[in-house]
């Protein structure tokens, strides 16, 4: 019996990709897109971590692309992202039955920043994330870390993720993993595992 449901950020509940950021610095300052992807890459992943903070990613794009000015990711999310309504009434209708827990690989500045725009829409319990655990998806430690701390099992829970990697890391601990198209592919799917919509 599922306990547990699992929510990725991003791609799930919040329409918003990276890419969006890319193209932005690309397009402002005149800089070959691909050259601001291998830039902003490994910064990124430093970032979601909790290796280094938000400013310091601003400073390692500025000095890697070798531009000056704004590369505010901050103006980007404002303009670009959106809240999925119906993902939002699901995760609220689900929440009457069943535990919810956010699990994303973000900082915890990005964090706060899509709380105070979206998320203060959403009933969960918990949100996990890796810039202030040290992991992220789909290193298999931190889907343990957040079964531990609801105290059910893998086969209790269910992970929802746009990326396949992730949801295949946390299939091989066991948890039932969804890898996230739309909302409406996603309820038969849900329903398949005997969650009550």
């Amino acid at each position: 019996m599922i306990k547990l449901v699992i929510f990725d950020l991003g791609g799930v509940i919040i329409d918003y990709s990276e890419v969006y950021y890319c193209e932005y610095i690309s397009e402002k300052f005149k800089v070959n897109f691909k050259k601001v992807i291998d830039t902003f890459k490994p910064l990124s992943k430093s970032l979601e971590k909790g290796e280094i903070e938000l400013n310091d990613m601003y400073k390692g794009m500025k000095k890697g692309l070798g531009i000056r000015g704004d590369v505010s990711w901050n103006k980007v999310f404002y303009e670009k992202s959106k809240l999925d309504l119906n993902m939002v009434n699901l995760v609220n209708t689900l929440s009457k039955n069943y535990k919810i827990a956010i699990l994303s690989n973000i900082s915890i500045s990005r964090y706060l920043l899509a709380r105070k725009l979206y998320l203060y829409k959403l009933h969960y319990e918990r949100a996990f994330l890796s810039g202030y655990l040290g992991m992220v998806k789909p290193e298999q430690n931190i889907y343990k870390h957040v079964i531990s701390q609801f105290n059910v099992k893998p086969e209790e829970s269910v992970f929802i993720d746009n990326l396949k990697e992730n949801t295949y890391a946390a299939e091989e601990l066991g948890i039932k993993s969804i890898t996230f198209i739309n909302y409406e592919s996603l309820l038969p799917q849900l329903k398949k595992y005997g969650i009550k919509i």
